[in-house]
């Protein structure tokens, strides 16, 4: 089943299946697309489109099954999205036949679209790059493989994509000073092209006996796509004088199916802007002006190698060059770079100064480099300037890899920036209230990031951002919500400490931020002044994403602090509750387990963090969860974390959150005791152990959490914590975590983490709401 799709396995000969005649004059093209269950159709089967040249390819037909067929020899078949067939027609008119065939028994609806075309120009190429012919700018050829020698077999080295022993053909191109060449070569179905870019007869290799050469230097290359699939190649002519690119057509596999084919060539020039040629080093700068200019690393020696950090991208040991840019007062300069050349990816960093650009290498780089700001996650470097007074950057252009290329580098700035675009410069909130705001057309001038964003809500912030200034009397709170307008965008909120150069360009650090919230969530902070005098923050409104903004709201309020939801006291001797009769969970008696939402007694009113809940689930490792409702997703966390954190578990009462194990004996139990109105719900954890990979350890915990009806009053037994021999450390709360935490993780009443001798057998814990 030559050249067809559903040989085999994929097509069924007990598939219904359907046939289509379609005439094709002399020298035109039929594209024909099927419209079937992968590709906008009825997706309620699996479609197979195939292409046949005659009758006789059709093959036998077979009625004692289902009318099939037998020794179907195709031009071309597809059983993956795009399903489209593509046949060109040089010779006299001929009929061709589409075949709509179904994946094993399948069948269903479809729709055909077919389209007769003329044919581009046809045109040989040459056998070599001796003899390659030229092509005319704008101008589409048809052009083949077929017939042609194995000259050229290039490895993946100096900028080539690898080929193979198949046939190639030769072209070349003419580009003017300051032009690009886009090659475009658009294969036939059957045909996996893979095109290779020179800039002289010499760099493409010497000629081998149809083994080809090992010798090739490319200037751009492209092999990305597969059978079917385009290739795109941009060269660029960045000198004063004109030059000759020769392209080679080849093909990166032997297999007869597809090492040779028909496609389409096209060659487009386009205008480059204006040469402006980069320093070697930041201290000989070429001047970047406001505008669009072409420049190249390639000729460069390597004077930079910048280590990844925070705020500097990675450039190899490549060929780097330097410009110096000028950001006007109180305005923002904008540095695009983008490459020209195939398989060259520009590494950018701004720096502030010469001295931060680091120690000149002997061609081998330094890892010296400061920078202010880099293009890892964004094409446009932005950076604002707060002063009064000009400033100049330097902007390195260097590579990811050790590949040099040519670029296209645009500056532009930006004057007279509003209110709230920087720390020094904020937008001042005097009165609590709402208001409304955005955070398009302005800059990024303050970034978080991951690994110094724990206070700042966790992540990093890479967007634009907007700044308020608020004033706090010592002993007041600061609470503010922002909620965005639209699902669109993703808010981040933080508290920044004052003076203004606390808000930096990269890894800024918070009092406190949140960024719980996806996209079109609110996010909350609340931050209390118990500095013991007045102090002024800066309230900043950020963006995960590093390129999205929009509109938001923002509700602040300054004025004392809520009562705290839960005073703590100590129980200097536990008050454990007789088990002995409780209902068992018997679920949880495993290692990281839990029960199911289970509801409380009936009428047992109870509120937790002021609101009222109904239902609870008990895990293994020592706490458990309260409900509003029957709908919720039982934890079984085992490594315990810091009350509160946004991170599950939430709305929890941790009596010992800690990896813990069962044993011999362990139980796990509940008990509802008292009269109505003043019942007491026990919990208990009855000899629990440390989890341990070895196995069972001596280590025996049992302890209880008691709500209180008609007060809402949480208490925590440990009734027996003996170590036995084992980890007494740890049996005394050196690896748990004990307290209380709301449904959001924001609030919490922490007793202690990871605190040695913070639990105390034969003692207990008290919380208590206002």
């Amino acid at each position: 089943m030559a050249g067809c799709q559903g040989s085999g396995t994929l097509s069924s000969a007990t598939a219904p299946d359907r046939a289509y005649v379609v005439n094709v004059g002399q020298g035109k093209r039929m594209t024909a697309r099927l419209l079937g269950s992968l590709d906008g159709g009825d997706t309620s089967w699996d479609s197979v489109f195939n292409l046949v040249d005659s009758v006789a390819s059709c093959g036998s037909m077979d009625t004692s099954i289902d009318g099939g067929t037998v020794g179907i020899s195709c031009l071309a078949g597809v059983d993956n999205p795009p399903q489209t067939v593509r046949v060109e027609n040089p010779g006299p008119a001929k009929d061709y036949f589409l075949l709509v065939d179904g994946y094993s028994s399948g069948q269903g609806g479809f729709a055909l679209d077919v389209a007769i075309t003329d044919l581009p120009t046809p045109i040989v190429g040459g056998d070599t790059c001796a003899n390659a012919v030229t092509l005319t700018p704008s101008t589409t050829y048809l052009a083949a493989t077929d017939g042609g020698a194995s000259n050229y077999a290039f490895p993946s080295l100096n900028g080539c994509a690898t080929t193979n022993n198949s046939p190639d053909r030769s072209f070349k191109i003419d580009v003017p000073p300051m032009n690009s060449a886009t090659i475009v070569v658009t294969p036939s179905s059957n045909f996996n092209p893979v095109v290779n870019v020179t800039t002289a007869v010499a760099n493409c290799g010497s000629l081998g006996a149809d083994g080809g050469t090992q010798g090739g230097i490319c200037l751009g290359s492209g092999s990305v796509g597969g059978t079917g699939t385009a290739e795109t190649v941009t060269v660029n002519n960045v000198s004063a004088n004109p030059a000759t690119f020769n392209i080679i057509v080849d093909a990166s596999t032997t297999t007869a199916s597809a090492r040779a084919g028909s496609f389409e060539i096209t060659g487009t020039l386009t205008q480059l802007p204006a040469l402006l040629a980069g320093g070697e080093s930041c201290g000989t700068a070429v001047n970047l002006p406001v505008g669009s200019f072409t420049g190249t690393t390639t000729g460069a020696a390597n004077d930079y190698s910048f280590a990844a950090t925070a705020s500097c991208r990675l450039s190899s040991a490549a060929g780097d060059v330097a410009y110096a840019i000028t950001v006007p007062a109180n305005g923002r300069g904008l540095v695009t770079v983008s490459s020209l050349t195939s398989g060259f990816t520009p590494s950018v960093n701004l720096v502030a100064n010469v001295a931060n650009c680091g120690t000149i290498g002997i061609d081998a780089g330094t890892q010296g480099g400061s920078c202010l700001r880099n293009n890892v996650d964004k094409a446009t470097i932005s950076i604002g300037n707060e002063t009064g007074s000009d400033v100049t950057y330097f902007v390195v252009v260097d590579s990811t890899t050790a590949a040099t290329g040519d670029f296209r580098i645009t500056y532009a700035t930006e004057a007279n920036q509003p209110s709230g675009e920087f720390c020094s410069a904020p937008e001042i909130i005097a009165m609590n209230g709402t208001l409304t705001g955005t955070t398009t057309g302005y800059g990024d001038d303050v970034q978080t990031n991951s690994a110094a964003a724990a206070n700042c809500g966790g992540f990093s912030n890479l967007g634009v951002d907007r700044v308020y200034q608020v004033t706090l009397n010592s002993g007041e709170q600061l609470s503010a919500t922002v909620t965005p307008t639209g699902a669109s965008w993703d808010p981040g909120l933080y508290v920044v400490d004052s003076p203004a150069a606390n808000c930096r360009l990269m890894g800024t650090t918070c009092l406190t931020g949140s960024d719980v919230g996806g996209g079109g969530e609110p996010d909350s902070i609340s931050y209390l002044n118990n500095s013991g005098a007045s102090k002024t923050v800066f309230l900043v409104i950020d963006n995960y994403a590093a390129t999205s903004s929009g509109a938001y709201s923002l509700l602040v309020n300054v004025g004392p602090p809520p009562p705290p939801p839960y005073t703590k006291t100590a129980i200097a001797t536990a008050n454990c509750i007789d088990m002995t009769s409780g209902t068992s969970l018997s679920s949880v008696v495993a290692d990281d387990a839990a029960s199911s939402v289970t509801a409380l007694p009936v009428g047992f009113d109870f509120q937790f963090f002021g609101g009222a809940v109904t239902h609870f689930s008990m895990t293994s490792n020592g706490f458990m969860q309260l409900y509003a409702s029957s709908i919720g997703s039982p934890e079984v966390v085992a490594a315990n974390a810091v009350i509160p954190t946004t991170g599950a578990p939430n709305n929890i009462v941790a009596a010992f959150w800690d990896d813990l194990d069962n044993v011999a004996g362990t139980t796990a139990r509940t008990l509802v005791s008292g009269t109505s109105g003043s019942r007491v719900f026990t919990v208990q954890w009855g000899g629990f152990s440390i989890y341990s990979a070895s196995g069972p350890q001596p280590e025996r915990l049992t302890f209880q959490i008691q709500l209180f009806e008609g007060t809402d009053v949480i208490e925590i037994h440990y009734c027996s914590l003996a170590a036995n021999g084992g980890n007494a450390a740890r049996v005394g709360g050196s690896e748990a975590t004990v307290g209380v935490e709301n449904s959001t993780g924001t609030v919490g009443i922490p007793h202690s983490f990871d605190t040695a001798a913070s639990v105390v057998s034969g003692t207990g814990l008290r919380f208590t709401p206002p």
